[in-house]
C-alpha cells in the first residue's frame, strides 16, 4: 500500500469548497496508476519551503530501503 500525501496553499481559505471536486479527480488519477489501496491525504499548508538547494520540488519521495 502507497501513501502520498500532497501539500498546497490557498490564497483564499473560501476556495477549499471549489477545490474539493478537483481532489476527487487527483485521487482518482493517481489510483489509476498507483493502485487502488493508495492512500491520498491533502495537506492545506501556509508554505512551501525549497530544498536545501533552493530549489521548489514538485515531488519529493521519501521511500525508505
Amino acid at each position: 500500500m502507497e501513501n502520498i500525501t500532497i501539500n498546497f496553499i490557498l490564497k483564499d481559505k473560501e476556495y477549499i469548497k471549489i477545490v474539493k471536486k478537483d481532489f476527487i479527480q487527483i485521487s482518482q488519477a493517481i489510483k489509476k496508476v498507483m493502485g487502488s489501496d493508495t492512500i491520498i491525504k491533502y495537506k492545506l499548508v501556509d508554505v512551501i519551503e525549497p530544498s536545501p538547494s533552493g530549489k521548489y520540488l514538485a515531488i519529493l519521495s521519501k521511500v525508505e530501503d
